[in-house]
C-alpha cells in the first residue's frame, strides 16, 4: 500500500472504527490543515518568507500532486490576492468545504475506509466512513501509542509531528482515553516544544498551536453589517479571533461575513432574538463559550448577548 500521507493519518486516528464519525469534543480539521501544509512545505512546494514581521507562505512549485487536498491548497494558495501566514493559511485549509470526504474518498479508493450514506430523521443525508482494512491505523496506533506511553528520545520526525498535531488538537484523549493521557502530559508537552528540526514541522506545529490558541476565544459583534459593529468585527478578525458577525437582517452583513471569513468566521446570526435566546444560541453554537461579547441596543431591546 502506498504510504499514507499526515493528513490521512490524522483522520484515521479522529474517526471511531466502526461508526465512521469523527469524535465530538476534538478540532481534527485544524490538524489536517497542519498536516497539509508540514507536506507541502517538506516536499519543498512551498517556503516560509519574512514579511511585515511575519512569516508568510509562498508557493515555490504549483505543478498539481494529482492528489485533491493538496491540488486545492495550492490552487488557493496560487491564485491569493494577498500572502499569508501559516497561521492564516491553516485556518482556511480546515474550513475548506467537504476537506473530510476528499481525503476519506483517497483512503477508500485504497481499501482502507468505506463510504456510506445513512438518512438522518428520514431527510437528511449523512456520509460516514466505517474502517475496512484495519492494518494502516493499527501500524499509526503502534508509532503513536509507543512515542506517547514510552521514553524512547529517539522519535521519527514525522511520528513527532503526528502526535504534536493529534496532541493540540485533542485527538489523543478519545483515542486513548483521558486518564492516560493525562499522565503523560509531560512526555506530551516535552514532544512537542522539542519540535524537529526541519523549519516546515517547526511552522506547521507553531500554527497548529496558534490557531488553536485563536479559537478559544470568541467574539459576539452584533449591530455588525455598519458603523463600529462592522470596524469590530474586522478588527478581531484580523487578529484572529472566532468571530460571530450578527445583525437583525440587514443584506449588508453579507459583505462584513465575505470580509471576516478568510480571518476566522464561525458563525453568523441574522435573527430578531430576546438577549437571553440570542446568548443561549451563540452559546451552544460555540461550545467553547463566549468570552466577549458586544453590541449595540436595537430598536430599543438588548441586541447582544451577555456573559
Amino acid at each position: 500500500m502506498k504510504k499514507l500521507r499526515l493528513h490521512e493519518e490524522i483522520l484515521l486516528l479522529a474517526l471511531k472504527d466502526e461508526e465512521g464519525k469523527t469524535y465530538s469534543g476534538t478540532s481534527w480539521p485544524y490538524a489536517v490543515g497542519g498536516a497539509v501544509l508540514a507536506e507541502l512545505l517538506l516536499e519543498g512546494r512551498l517556503r516560509l518568507d519574512e514579511r511585515d514581521r511575519k512569516k508568510c507562505v509562498t508557493v515555490v512549485n504549483g505543478t498539481p500532486f494529482g492528489e485533491p487536498v493538496f491540488d486545492q491548497v495550492l490552487e488557493k494558495m496560487a491564485t491569493a490576492k494577498k500572502s499569508a501566514d501559516m497561521t492564516t493559511w491553516l485556518g482556511r485549509v480546515a474550513g475548506m468545504k467537504d476537506l473530510k470526504h476528499q481525503i476519506a474518498e483517497q483512503l477508500a479508493l485504497r481499501g482502507v475506509l468505506q463510504i456510506e450514506t445513512h438518512k438522518v430523521m428520514l431527510i437528511f443525508s449523512q456520509r460516514v466512513y466505517p474502517e475496512l482494512d484495519p492494518r494502516a491505523e493499527l501500524e499509526i496506533m503502534h508509532r503513536v501509542e509507543h512515542a506517547v506511553f514510552s521514553d524512547d528520545s529517539d522519535l521519527d520526525p514525522r511520528t513527532a509531528i503526528l502526535v504534536s498535531l493529534a496532541h493540540v488538537s485533542g485527538i489523543l484523549v478519545p483515542v486513548f482515553g483521558k486518564k492516560r493521557v493525562a499522565e503523560r502530559k509531560e512526555r506530551l508537552d516535552r514532544i512537542t516544544e522539542d519540535r524537529p528540526s526541519a523549519e516546515a514541522a517547526r511552522a506547521a506545529i507553531e500554527a497548529t498551536q496558534a490557531a488553536m490558541a485563536a479559537i478559544m476565544t470568541a467574539t459576539v459583534v452584533t449591530g455588525a453589517a455598519s458603523g463600529m459593529g462592522r470596524a469590530t468585527a474586522h478588527l478581531f478578525a484580523d487578529e484572529g479571533a472566532r468571530v460571530v458577525v450578527a445583525d437583525l437582517g440587514s443584506d449588508r452583513v453579507d459583505a462584513v461575513v465575505d470580509r471576516v471569513a478568510a480571518r476566522g468566521l464561525d458563525a453568523r446570526l441574522q435573527a430578531r432574538l430576546p438577549a437571553q435566546q440570542l446568548h443561549d444560541t451563540f452559546a451552544r453554537f460555540l461550545a467553547r463559550g463566549i468570552e466577549i461579547a458586544m453590541g449595540k441596543r436595537q430598536g430599543g431591546k438588548e441586541a447582544t448577548a451577555k456573559q
